[in-house]
């Protein structure tokens, strides 16, 4: 599974991810410019493997610590994104500004397929297995 932190988010509490067994990535959507609070031992009993986004040093170094990859990435250069069929909700700007040929793989009659369909987003069924 994976987390798609907003920019606008300004606080993640200590141990905020905390014993999430089933959290695969963290995607932080702010900038170096954003303003936001991260607390102590947030990956904590966790099976994330990968960070992605702009953290702070205290962040990035609890990540390293727990042997978990940290990327510098911009997500508007994402060529496609998986959705889970668990997500019900994508809010209407969720990936404004992001390459018109993004590719976003999911279910079919899910939120998935119809953002994309709504936003002139390419669709394909995600792969199995």
């Amino acid at each position: 599974m994976h987390l798609y932190i907003p920019e606008n988010v300004q606080t993640i509490g200590n141990y905020a991810f905390r014993g999430c067994t089933a959290l695969g990535l963290v995607y932080y959507a702010g900038t170096k410019d954003t303003a936001m609070t991260i607390g102590t031992n947030i990956y904590d009993k966790t099976t994330i493997l990968e960070v992605y986004g702009r953290l702070g040093t205290a962040a990035i170094a609890d990540a390293k610590r727990r042997g978990i990859k940290h990327y510098l990435i911009d997500p508007f250069e994402w060529a496609d994104l998986s959705i889970p069929y668990e997500v019900k909700v994508i809010e209407e700007e969720a990936f404004a500004g992001c390459r018109s040929d993004l590719m976003i793989y999911g279910y079919q009659e899910t939120a998935a397929e119809r953002y994309a369909a709504a936003n002139g987003y390419y669709f394909a069924l995600a792969p199995v297995g």
